[in-house]
């Protein structure tokens, strides 16, 4: 099976980044793209820097929101996009996502308190996934960090987190900028994204350093990155200059824009949850606790023993509740919500029809030519059908979901690149636990 891109990338400047160290023990890597959720209601929506360039290619004339900005459905036919992504060149307008600057001594400390990822063991020019918590160890957001300088870093994160980066300074000497809205953040994805770059001046060594350039007079910057199967660069430049780097792109290599749908169905492939729509976010379940980072299938995440984020030490002590699954659906289509059941395993269904669960997002895919997405499953109605070593189904057991005809569809685990890195890290955290008790 193919899979998405590594799981750590190295950013700034021309220099080489020295390779062979894991973040904090984790398989980290190129940043997998994350949209925040989508808003229908357009009347307040604004336009991103990049918004009149890609406008002009729309028409399905299909549009939502993320971020408070307009954003795409399409521009034209779902098949040409996903075919753009997988095959050729595919720009995605990631000015959506959220945008903050750290800086001063104490910024890798403010950075460590409110995120899980490696922090302080990025050097210049390197970056690293990680998962912002709540203090009862519920996930409210997906993060990226990077280091650009010393005592400067880049977070980007998939919703607005002012509030939350505002309570991680306090009392450190580091200064804070939502710097978001000044900028414009371009992905071009596919095997075409760095030819395309390059021919645009943005270039990027073959073995992954990111670039720092200056393309028709203007510092931009540009960095590895994936959605999904798909791998590509991200560049960054300023937002009043996003009409001209567009044209420049769009005479050297005419990347084609893609919009949101297209892009769900390559983060599905690759297997990375989406904040709201496959899970709630902590912020949103008031009284109850969040997700946890292994409950949503990322706990390579939140290593709870590398480092000292806010929510570490409730995760040590709070079990798995639930289980998201991702999945191959034997079906075209399935709708997000539809019941998921346990058939021929002992499960404990309150409702006594075998449901313990649902699925949490579903699209159909053409490289696997059916449908895909998450499946969420309580683990107490789930019983003892559920290995809890590898959060799978049983042997004997199947899971099923209600599918849009009225048949129970199978659906098989679906070991996408980000399942295999939580494997990893829980075979790692069992094999320590092992250890340490033979040596008592």
């Amino acid at each position: 099976m193919r899979t998405g891109s590594p799981d750590r990338h190295r950013a700034g400047g021309r220099r080489r980044v020295r390779r062979g160290r894991g973040c904090s023990g984790v398989l980290q890597g190129a940043a997998a793209v994350i949209f925040g959720e989508e808003t229908t209601d357009l009347r307040a929506a604004s336009a991103s820097p990049l918004h009149a360039a890609f406008a002009e290619y729309s028409q399905a004339n299909a549009w939502t929101a993320i971020n408070g900005f307009a954003f795409a459905r399409r521009y034209g036919e779902f098949l040409s996009e996903y075919d753009a992504l997988t095959n050729g060149c595919a720009a995605v307008d990631l000015s959506v996502l959220r945008r903050y600057s750290l800086r001063g001594p104490e910024a890798a400390a403010a950075l460590a308190r409110l995120s899980s990822a490696p922090t302080g063991e990025l050097r210049p020019g390197e970056s690293g996934r990680g998962l912002i918590l709540d203090a009862r160890g519920g996930v409210a957001d997906l993060c990226e960090v990077t280091r650009l300088a010393p005592e400067l870093f880049l977070l980007t994160t998939t919703a607005p987190g002012i509030r939350r980066l505002t309570l991680a300074v306090r009392g450190l000497d580091v200064h804070t900028e939502d710097i978001g809205d000044n900028l414009a953040a371009l992905g071009l994805f596919g095997p075409g994204a760095r030819d395309a770059a390059a021919a645009a001046g943005f270039e990027v060594d073959v073995d992954g350093a990111a670039a720092q350039v200056r393309v028709r007079g203007v510092e931009s910057f540009a960095r590895p990155t994936s959605l999904g199967r798909s791998i590509g660069l991200e560049l960054i430049f300023p937002g009043d200059e996003a009409l001209a780097i567009w044209e420049r792109l769009r005479r050297t290599a005419s990347p084609l824009p893609v919009g949101i749908d297209a892009c769900e169905v390559a983060r599905l492939e690759g297997g990375t949850p989406r904040p709201a729509i496959d899970f709630p976010r902590a912020d949103e379940t008031p009284g109850q606790d969040g997700r946890s980072p292994s409950e949503i299938g990322l706990p390579h995440l939140a290593p709870v023993d590398k480092a000292w984020f806010t929510g570490r030490r409730a995760l040590a002590a709070r079990p798995d509740r639930f289980t998201l699954i991702p999945a191959l659906i034997d079906a075209d289509e399935i709708l997000a919500g539809a019941a998921v059941r346990l058939v021929g395993g002992r499960s404990r269904s309150a409702r006594g029809d075998g449901v313990v669960g649902e699925v949490r997002s579903a699209r159909h895919s053409p490289f696997f030519r059916g449908a895909i997405g998450f499946v969420e499953i309580d683990l107490a109605a789930a019983g003892e059908a559920i290995n809890p070593e590898t959060l799978r189904p049983r042997e004997g057991a199947e899971i099923r979901v209600d599918a849009n005809n009225g048949r129970a569809a199978l659906a098989s685990a679906l070991e996408t690149h980000e399942w295999r890195l939580a494997a990893a890290y829980r075979r790692r955290r069992r094999d320590a636990t092992e250890s340490a008790r033979a040596a008592v």
